[in-house]
């Protein structure tokens, strides 16, 4: 039986690449540990509301909202508009934000690996990495401006 060969693939291991591996798992990592924490605040808000008695008011209505995550010490160059949206973003929004711009951070440099600087793939992982942060903020703003 002949052995399987895979093609040699022409990159050498930088110290950008180990950094840009590095920030990719930290933001993957951050993604996780959002998720987890807005189940652990939404575990706990139903325990809190199994303890105590419902007033005659309560009976039938179910608060159904995401726990919101506190940021109060956040200062940007966008300020309190900044601040406001992030105060209003549950645990579960965080880490959608941090595993999908994780998620683009891996494109570009997969695209960067495999086909190097000079690929379209390449460039436009980059316009990608570039553009999310500036439509995520967008998206949510008018999001929380709707409700």
């Amino acid at each position: 039986m002949k052995p399987i060969t895979t093609p040699k693939i022409p990159f050498n291991a930088s110290k950008g690449n180990v950094f840009s591996n590095i920030a990719i798992n930290s933001l993957f990592g951050l993604g996780i540990y959002f998720l987890y924490k807005g189940h652990q605040n939404k575990d706990e808000v139903v325990s809190k509301q199994k303890t105590r008695e419902p007033l005659p008011s309560e009976h039938g209505q179910i608060s159904s909202s995401p726990t919101r995550v506190k940021f109060s010490n956040l200062t940007s160059a966008f300020g309190t508009e900044l601040s406001h949206m992030t105060s209003t973003l549950s645990y579960q929004e965080l880490s959608f934000v941090t595993v999908g711009f994780g998620f683009m951070l891996q494109l570009a440099n997969m695209a960067h690996v495999s086909y190097g600087r000079n690929s379209l793939l390449y460039k436009l992982g980059v316009f990608s990495v570039i553009l999310y942060p500036p439509l995520t903020y967008y998206m949510y703003n008018s999001h929380i401006q709707n409700t």
